[in-house]
């Protein structure tokens, strides 16, 4: 199913959540540049914070959440 465009005059603001940092230069990055463009105000949000590809997995608190 295809969603229909949504016209880029109906709306000011967009926050662009992706599930890893490095994710932000994918996918919809000529969307972001192209609504900046226009003065369309974006925030990016990563769901997971980033910690390196080899870093181990934390509760929050900096312990590790496997051992």
């Amino acid at each position: 199913m295809t969603l229909p465009a949504l016209p880029e005059e109906s709306f000011q603001r967009v926050l662009y959540v992706v599930a890893h940092p490095d994710d932000m230069e994918y996918g919809a990055s000529a969307a972001v540049a192209r609504w900046t463009a226009r003065g369309i105000e974006v925030g990016l949000s990563p769901a997971h914070p980033w910690r390196g590809r080899d870093a181990e997995p934390s509760r929050g608190d900096g312990s590790p959440a496997r051992r």
